[in-house]
């Protein structure tokens, strides 16, 4: 499963993503990285049809050439990692688990970087 550090997908993990073994088995997430753990996620807001609320249905993916300035539209970024300790959103229990999120879950770190 993906997981920084064990060489099945170095070319999309973090490389200082990391989380206590104690996270995992404690029940701190929400799946227990059931489906692995992702510290880049895809932007989900672009998965929204041209009204702005329905999320398109699987398999139907946007286009880079639908977007109105793919320049300018963060495609993919990076997650909070832990749960434990990168509570910088509502939901820290899903940090990781899912492969694409919004900017609610991007750390803080990055957003005063970037």
């Amino acid at each position: 499963m993906p997981f920084p550090g064990n060489g099945i997908a170095p070319i999309f993990e973090c490389p200082s993503a990391s989380m206590s073994l104690n996270t995992i088995t404690s029940g701190g997430l929400e799946l227990n990285g059931d489906n692995g753990f992702f510290s880049y996620v895809m932007n989900i807001d672009l998965k929204r049809a041209a009204n702005g609320q329905t999320a398109m249905p699987w398999p139907t993916m946007p286009k880079i050439t639908d977007l109105a300035k793919p320049a300018a539209t963060v495609f993919m970024y990076d997650e909070c990692f832990d749960p434990v300790t990168e509570k910088v959103n509502n939901s820290p229990q899903w940090n990781s688990v899912n492969p694409a999120d919004r900017q609610t879950a991007m750390p803080r770190a990055t957003i005063k970087a970037g």
